[in-house]
């Protein structure tokens, strides 16, 4: 266990398997205990003869002669170095990211409560960066995820490399990566840190027989008076990310409430376009296509959507939003029943050569059904 043979401690204290590592406060406990005649057990760190260094799980305990006076100790060791190795390695998985090494999020969240607490304490500035690698899927889908995977790990060591000591990075799976930058000295200081990341990450990456190009958005958020939780900041930033994306990627984005105002009206338009679609609120306004002459040649179908308590909604806000959802594939389908049934009741009414013209999404076109 320890590597001496029996000449080489015989007569000597325990003390030559200690290093410059084993704890000096357990130490003290033996020596307390020695000192005060009681039982002890713990677990410290010990060194080989050869110099490695073993977990040592030791045992002391006093013997007493008839007379009740302690005549001497025995002590036990036991190696359970694999043991504590392996209750390290599951602690480290718990905390970290296995494919990067990084944290992740469980350790990102304590870090920012831990964090956030201090800037308060000391009304310091500090920042949450969401940082999200655009067309990243494509690489996985076509090259497969073993060089998806070295791309990642590429990814997170330029970021490391491009930060300070104090600074928190932690991936939370996928190609999401997240940053705490603490004891900034203005908010300024975030949108440099984020610019300097952009450029690190638009470099080449060389993996095996390929040179990849990659880009990333980041969404930024700042600590302020009235921050409540800590876990609202990566909320925050988050949003953030997503606004960036919409502003055509590889870009930054510090957040506002006007974007959160616009988000929470976007989600609540969305749960509102889903009931509209299973209750029909929408009807079709024509509008007549005429020639030079003034001559009605057919009709443009137009959907309008008229919310039971908004009142008219504009095309304008829910088109977009049906078609990030896919929820248009349901509304076209719509329009062009309700387009031909229309038809068909006004054709006797119409020239022969009148026609109805419906919109439809790029969208309906990718699927086999259309």
């Amino acid at each position: 266990m320890t590597g001496y043979a029996l000449e080489e401690v015989k007569g000597r204290s325990c003390r030559f398997l200690q290093g410059p590592d084993t704890d000096p406060q357990q130490i003290t406990e033996i020596q307390r205990a020695l000192e005060q005649h009681h039982d002890i057990t713990l677990t410290l760190r010990n060194y080989r003869k050869n110099g490695q260094a073993f977990w040592n799980n030791l045992f002391l305990s006093p013997v007493r002669g008839p007379d009740g006076q302690v005549t001497h100790f025995v002590g036990s060791i036991n190696d359970i170095s694999e043991r504590r190795d392996h209750e390290n390695a599951l602690a480290f998985h718990a905390t970290h990211d296995v494919l990067t090494g990084l944290g992740n999020r469980a350790l990102f969240e304590d870090h920012l409560r831990h964090d956030v607490e201090l800037a308060r304490r000391h009304e310091q500035q500090l920042a949450v960066l969401f940082i999200d690698l655009d067309e990243f899927k494509p690489i996985n889908d076509t090259l497969g995820h073993g060089i998806g995977d070295q791309v990642l790990i590429n990814v997170a060591r330029r970021l490391e490399q491009a930060i300070r000591p104090s600074d928190t990075l932690c991936r939370f799976g996928g190609d999401e990566f997240v940053l705490l930058l603490p004891d900034l000295d203005s908010p300024q200081q975030a949108e440099e840190i984020a610019e300097r990341l952009l450029e690190a990450l638009s470099l080449p990456y060389r993996i095996e027989r390929h040179e990849l190009y990659l880009s990333a958005s980041i969404g930024i958020a700042l600590n302020d008076q009235q921050l409540i939780q800590p876990e609202e900041l990566l909320q925050q930033a988050d949003m953030a990310m997503y606004k960036a994306k919409q502003q055509g990627r590889n870009t930054l984005q510090t957040f506002t409430q006007d974007i959160n105002q616009k988000l929470t009206q976007r989600v609540t338009l969305r749960n509102d376009l889903q009931e509209a679609i299973l209750n029909e609120q929408f009807e079709l306004h024509y509008q007549p296509l005429l020639t030079i002459e003034g001559a009605v040649q057919g009709f443009e179908a137009l959907v309008r959507w008229n919310h039971p308590i908004k009142g008219a909604i504009s095309p304008a806000l829910f088109i977009p939003i049906a078609e990030e959802t896919g929820q248009i594939i349901a509304l076209g389908q719509w329009v062009i029943e309700r387009a031909a049934r229309d038809f068909l009741t006004l054709q006797p009414q119409l020239p022969s050569h009148c026609r109805i013209s419906v919109n439809l999404s790029p969208m309906q076109f990718h699927r086999p059904s259309f």
